[in-house]
């Protein structure tokens, strides 16, 4: 029987609003009879876009799984021999951003699939991947046109280590967070070795368009990060509307709501609020297998970083964002694999009321440096600077360390021996004031 192999299409959900995910470079191939006893594998390279195997199979039903882009197919080919040492098997990876290593890891399992010897037509099987793609746009569109945002980093926290290979079965919803998940275990404490505490994130600054500036953006970010499966639930919800009044869960709804004029204004002012209160639910929703721990505990979150100046007041704060991953940006925490979420972040104002937002007003002079490490390349770390007073930087002791200079560009340029012209914010120095 021939057996063509393809990429199965990755639904996106947007919240407000590429890697190469389709190629197929090694395949590992199962063939399994009803008891899930093996009776035939195989794996292959390839070089081309075109996918295919010929395995020989006696007339019967199988279990046909197909493993797709494995780190080390040989390990797992030689260990499975029947359906229940497959679902044993799982991808691990040693770098927080290792979920992607250029192509996807894939898989799927077709079942009952009747062979006959009489067949002509080839069997296709679409595989899925294994993790997740996320596409993340940061905007800047302030509510009051003065103030200013200054961002210092961006994060992924609660990266999962790995995930089985076999898709564990879904519960019956979304709600309790799936037990099947490899980062799983029951006491949320003894979760923590399953993932990465943080990763810093690569940011691309990228040109605002007529609509951009329309809409007062003042400027705007784009990244990407892929992530294995990280179902942890989800918050009930009763009620004709996802908006509903619940104070239990969004303090204050019922009043807001209330006080509304009307209903498409209770609606989206709801909408609203419910956003803010989304890691008050993360930090005490209580977990039900192990009341002394937090249900979403290891739920994935992105964490926006950077100095926030209200132009109102001149007021100048240390801010972080807290944003939730999930289905929805107000209830759902669950992260699942061979989905593509794009997610769309306007921050608007520095809103004490916001849970997801920590604070603490600036009044001396205060330095925020990403924690990365320079090597011996050519790159830039951006430090973020706040003084209420006149301020100096320096590069202590420059002839020990002739290659490390300061400048207020993140594009290196060289200030020429003797010359006197040029701006601090412009050419590299070994010494800047402000």
């Amino acid at each position: 029987v021939q057996i063509v192999i393809s990429s199965s299409d990755m639904p996106e959900i947007v919240t407000r609003s590429d890697a190469d995910n389709t190629s197929i470079e090694c395949v590992v191939l199962f063939a399994f009879n009803s008891e899930g006893t093996l009776v035939k594998k195989m794996y292959q390279y390839f070089d081309s876009d075109e996918v295919s195997l010929s395995m020989h199979l006696s007339d019967g039903t199988y279990t046909l799984c197909v493993v797709c882009n494995l780190p080390d197919p040989e390990s797992v080919y030689e260990y499975v021999t029947s359906l229940e040492t497959l679902n044993t098997q799982y991808v691990s990876i040693q770098n927080a951003d290792g979920a992607y290593r250029g192509k996807f890891v894939m898989f799927k399992k077709a079942e009952d699939v009747e062979i006959s010897s009489t067949s002509t037509e080839p069997i296709e099987i679409k595989v899925d991947r294994l993790a997740s793609f996320h596409d993340f746009t940061i905007r800047f569109v302030p509510e009051e046109e003065a103030d200013q945002f200054e961002i210092i980093e961006v994060k992924m926290n609660n990266i999962p280590k790995g995930s089985w290979i076999v898709p564990q079965p879904d519960v019956e919803n979304d709600l309790e967070g799936n037990t099947g998940d490899w980062v799983y275990r029951e006491k949320t404490n003894d979760m923590a070795e399953r993932y990465f505490t943080s990763d810093r994130m690569d940011l691309e600054q990228k040109e605002l368009s007529a609509q951009d500036k329309q809409e007062k953006v003042k400027w705007q970010y784009t990244s990407s990060y892929t992530l294995f499966e990280n179902r942890r639930g989800a918050v009930e919800t009763s009620g004709t509307s996802p908006y509903e009044y619940n104070n239990t869960y969004w303090p204050g709804s019922e009043t807001l709501a209330q006080g509304a004029s009307s209903g498409n204004e209770s609606e989206q002012r709801l909408f609203a609020l419910r956003q803010y209160y989304k890691r008050y639910l993360a930090q005490t929703v209580k977990e039900p297998v192990d009341g002394e721990n937090l249900k979403f505990t290891y739920a994935t979150y992105l964490t926006i970083s950077g100095i926030y100046q209200v132009g109102s007041t001149d007021e100048t704060f240390q801010v972080t964002y807290h944003v939730y991953l999930g289905n929805d940006n107000f209830k759902d925490f669950n992260v699942k694999r061979n989905v593509k979420y794009i997610t769309q972040i306007d921050i608007k104002s520095m809103n004490m009321i916001d849970t997801r937002v920590e604070w603490e007003s600036l009044s001396a002079i205060t330095l925020s440096v990403p924690d990365e490490v320079l090597d011996a390349h050519c790159n830039t770390v951006k430090a973020v600077l706040f003084s209420p007073d006149p301020w100096e930087v320096w590069v202590e002791h420059p002839d020990q360390t002739p290659w490390l200079e300061l400048s207020g560009s993140s594009v290196y340029w060289s200030r020429q021996v003797g010359a006197s012209t040029g701006s601090q914010e412009t050419y590299a120095t070994y010494r800047m004031e402000g």
